[in-house]
C-alpha cells in the first residue's frame, strides 16, 4: 500500500459560546515547552546555579506541566554577591489596555519581580515596566516610584492568581489576586506606575529570581509559574476557562459518547508519494495533541518488516505548511512530558532510544494532516496514531 489516506475526522471537541471570556493562551506549559521565551543568568558563569525548567504539575503529572525558576544557592560573594535568573516569555503586543493572567507559587524563600517589559530580551530592573514583587517575608510590594509594601502576603506552597491590568498609554497598571486567604478576588495594587517609562508595546512577560549572599539571603527556594493567558480587550477579571462550555447535553449512551479522542492507522511506508497520510479536523482552541509515528515499536510486537527509522511531519492543510516534525522522539525537548502523556492515555510505550517518532503541540483549530515516512530512505510498516489530550 503505496499511501493510506484517511477522510477528514472531526474530534468533536467542544467549542466555547461566543460571549466567552477574551483570552487567549500564551502559554499553559503542558507541551514540556519554553517555545521562544528568553533566559539569562547573572553572573553568567554561574548559570548551572538554578536555572528555568518545565517539569511535571505534581497534582497531575501524567498531562500537565508547570515552569519552574529556581535561583539555586546563595551567591559566593558574601556581602555583596546575587545570583539571578530570569525568564521573559513572549506575549502579543499590548499597545492599549490589558490584562496580563497568571498563576504563581512559591515554595519558601523567594525575592521574585514580575511583570511586563518592553525590551526583547531583559535581563536588568531597569526593563521593566509593569511590576511588583515578593520578598523572603512573602509580602507583595508595588513599584510605584520606588517600593511600596502592600497587605498581601502570601503563603508557601499556595497557588494564587493574578490579573495585571497593563495600560500602556497611562503608563500604569493595577494589580488583583485571588488564592489561598483571599477566596476572592482582592486589588492588590491600583494605578502603579510603569517603572520604565515607556509607550512602547508591552509583549514580554518577564520574571526574575534573586539569592543573595549568605549574609544577606533574598531567595533560595524554587517557585513556579502556570497557566499564561492574555486579554488584549482590556480588563478582564475572570479565570480563563471559567466560562467554557464543558456540558454537550444529551448523548444517547447505547451509541457511545460522540466523543472520538484516538485514531490509528497501519500501512507500509516509504518517501514521497509512499508515505502515509492520515488527515484530522482540530474544531476546540488550542488543543492538545499527541501524535506518533511507531515503527520500532511494532517489532518488538511481532510485526515483520516494520519501520526502522519513521519520521513525522505535521502539517496545515489550507496551505501545507509544516507545523511540526519529529525524527527519533526522545529528541524532543518535551520528551519526558511525551512519555507520561502516552502512558496516561493508554498508548504503549516508546523505548528510551528508540527511533519511533512522536510531538505533542498545541493545534489552532483547522484541518490537518499527519505524515509518516521513512527518515532513511527504507521501506517499512508503520502505525501512525493522533490523540486528543482531555
Amino acid at each position: 500500500m503505496k499511501k493510506t489516506s484517511i477522510a477528514l475526522i472531526s474530534m468533536a471537541l467542544l467549542t466555547a459560546p461566543a460571549a466567552m471570556a477574551e483570552f487567549q493562551i500564551v502559554n499553559n506549559f503542558d507541551s514540556g515547552s519554553l517555545g521562544d521565551a528568553y533566559v539569562g543568568f547573572s553572573p553568567a558563569e554561574d548559570n548551572m546555579n538554578g536555572g528555568v525548567t518545565i517539569i511535571p504539575d505534581p497534582d497531575n503529572p501524567a498531562t500537565e506541566g508547570i515552569l519552574q525558576l529556581d535561583g539555586g544557592t546563595f551567591s559566593t560573594i558574601d556581602g555583596i554577591g546575587t545570583h539571578n535568573v530570569w525568564f521573559a516569555h513572549p506575549i502579543p503586543d499590548i499597545t492599549g489596555t490589558a490584562t496580563l493572567y497568571f498563576r504563581f507559587l512559591r515554595s519558601g524563600l523567594a525575592d521574585v519581580t514580575m511583570g511586563t517589559s518592553a525590551v526583547a530580551e531583559p535581563q536588568a530592573y531597569g526593563d521593566y515596566s509593569a511590576l511588583f514583587r515578593t520578598e523572603i517575608d512573602g509580602i507583595f510590594d508595588v513599584h510605584n516610584d520606588g517600593y511600596a509594601e502592600t497587605s498581601f502576603v502570601s503563603a508557601e506552597n499556595t497557588w494564587y492568581e493574578f490579573w495585571m491590568v497593563v495600560d500602556v498609554a497611562a503608563n500604569t497598571s493595577d494589580v488583583y489576586i485571588k488564592g489561598g486567604e483571599y477566596t476572592e478576588i482582592q486589588q492588590l495594587a491600583d494605578d502603579i506606575v510603569f517603572r520604565n517609562n515607556t509607550t512602547d508595546p508591552q509583549n514580554r512577560f518577564y520574571a526574575r529570581f534573586s539569592t543573595g549572599d549568605a549574609s544577606n539571603p533574598k531567595g533560595e527556594s524554587p517557585v513556579w509559574f502556570d497557566d499564561v493567558f492574555i486579554d488584549l480587550t482590556g480588563q478582564n477579571l475572570t479565570t480563563p476557562g471559567d466560562d467554557v462550555v464543558t456540558d454537550p447535553g444529551e448523548v444517547p449512551t447505547e451509541n457511545g459518547s460522540g466523543e472520538l479522542s484516538n485514531l490509528s492507522t497501519r500501512g507500509s511506508v516509504s518517501t514521497g508519494e509512499n508515505a502515509m497520510f492520515v488527515g484530522f479536523v482540530a474544531t476546540d482552541d488550542s488543543r492538545r495533541f499527541l501524535i506518533r509515528g511507531a515503527g520500532p515499536l511494532l517489532a518488538g510486537f511481532g510485526v515483520n518488516n516494520a519501520l526502522a527509522n519513521p519520521t513525522i511531519t505535521v502539517r496545515n492543510a489550507s496551505d501545507q505548511s509544516v507545523v511540526a516534525t519529529n525524527e527519533n522522539w526522545g529528541d524532543n525537548s518535551n520528551a519526558a512530558s511525551i512519555a507520561l502523556t502516552a502512558a496516561s492515555v493508554g498508548a504503549q510505550p516508546f523505548a528510551d532510544g528508540s527511533a519511533d517518532s512522536a510531538l505533542m503541540l498545541f493545534l489552532a483549530p483547522g484541518v490537518y494532516t499527519v505524515e509518516v515516512s521513512s527518515g532513511d530512505g527504507t521501506t517499512g510498516v508503520a502505525l501512525a496514531e493522533v490523540y486528543r489530550i482531555p
